[in-house]
């Protein structure tokens, strides 16, 4: 689970397969554990000192105190989705699901037309 600087904090996600880390390199990562790969990642202004998880571990949270910065973030696609799919106010094409969200795997949004 390489990085470009000093990890400073690791949390477990609540479902035990996911662990977080921040760093100096100014990112808070998502891990899937004990394989390694990176799920997502949440770029800070300044170095990264911590990070945990929701209760519900839909979101992580990072945090930059020397840049003054708090993220909350979604990090699991289908959460990402979702919440697209509450906010959009029309479906997006397939080439803009691609883009945006290419792990999701959403073709429409059953809320909207």
């Amino acid at each position: 689970m390489p990085h470009q600087g000093e990890v400073w904090k690791i949390a477990f996600n609540p479902d035990g397969k996911h662990l977080g880390t921040a760093s100096d390199d100014r990112t808070a990562r998502i891990w899937e554990y004990p394989a390694g790969r990176e799920i997502a990642r949440a770029v800070h202004t300044e170095m990264a000192r911590g990070i945990f998880f929701s209760g519900d571990g839909r979101r992580a949270i990072s945090w930059s105190p020397t840049a003054g910065e708090i993220k909350s973030w979604l990090w699991r696609p289908e959460d990402l989705a979702a919440e697209a799919c509450q906010r959009l106010t029309r479906n997006l094409t397939p080439a803009e699901w691609g883009e945006y969200f290419p792990e999701a795997r959403h073709k429409t949004c059953s809320n909207l037309p």
